[in-house]
């Protein structure tokens, strides 16, 4: 299924705007329960479009309306990106969230989340400004890497003691936790401490927390005190990102904050000029 082109706020407002003008030219007798929010603003023409009303309005309605479908379509995919960053923040575990998602995996969480943040662009929601989120975006990555790199120099004995037990434990893994076992086994062998082998580490805790067999191990087990003392590595880690998050929102209020040339006129968008009033031609 194709993705629909964007539908910026102001081309949202501009299609509730002209419902509204349009329903009151044909005085409709129910345009006081018209709103101005965009899923009441549909709910209003799912009920009230019946035959009264004149086919021509009805099909500007449908393009309009559609409009305002594909603009919630982009807010709806921003919100859950939002909603995927904040539980990745807050450490949630990625297989159990993935469920109410109909994903069955914590790898497919994360790949999910990864397919928002490349349709929605690095600013995490629909924003035409992309090529200067981008340039924010790699230099913002570069500087978040090198403070994990070093976090991980600090702390690789601490990442490998959790790594190896849950290899000596994985005999309790289940399908999935098998799966990133063997790479965390692989990893241990190659002694490699990266930011991509913290997150394979992190993927197969994930899966070993929602194994029956593991959560049934008494709380003194070893494997079990090591799953906990991954919790406090992978909040450390986790804040890391955060930091760095809220310096892009910090530079992100500073540019909105900052004077800006808005234009006199806007044309309209091709197509879409029957929505736009032509001005009466001087001494009429």
């Amino acid at each position: 299924m194709a993705t629909p082109p964007r539908v910026n706020d102001d081309r949202a407002a501009q299609a509730v705007h002209d419902i509204a003008a349009r329903r009151a030219a044909i005085d409709d007798p129910n345009r006081d329960r018209l709103g101005d929010d965009p899923l009441d603003v549909l709910l209003y023409l799912r009920k009230f479009s019946g035959a009264s009303v004149p086919d021509a309005v009805r099909e500007a309605d449908i393009e309009d309306g559609l409009r305002l479908r594909i603009w919630l379509w982009w807010q709806g995919a921003a919100m859950e990106l939002w909603l995927l960053d904040r539980a990745e923040d807050l450490g949630v575990n990625r297989k159990r969230l993935g469920r109410l998602l109909g994903i069955r995996t914590g790898q497919g969480l994360v790949d999910r989340r990864d397919r928002l943040r490349a349709l929605l662009g690095p600013a995490g929601r629909p924003d035409e400004k992309i090529s200067r989120a981008e340039r924010a975006e790699q230099r913002s990555n570069a500087s978040r890497e090198d403070r994990q790199r070093h976090w991980l120099r600090r702390n690789h004995r601490a990442v490998a003691t959790v790594a190896r037990a849950l290899v000596a434990h994985q005999e309790l893994a289940d399908g999935e936790a098998a799966d990133w076992l063997v790479e965390v086994a692989r990893d241990l062998r190659e002694q490699t401490c990266t930011p991509a082998s913290f997150t394979v580490v992190d993927l197969a805790v994930d899966a070993m927390v929602t194994v029956e067999a593991v959560a049934e191990l008494p709380d003194q087990h070893a494997l079990r005190q090591a799953l906990r003392q991954w919790q406090s590595l992978a909040a450390q880690y986790r804040g890391i990102q955060r930091a760095e998050a809220r310096r892009n929102d910090s530079t992100a209020v500073e540019r909105a904050l900052a004077p800006q040339v808005l234009p006199t006129q806007r044309p309209a968008p091709d197509g879409d000029r029957e929505f736009v009033r032509a001005p009466h031609a001087g001494g009429a």
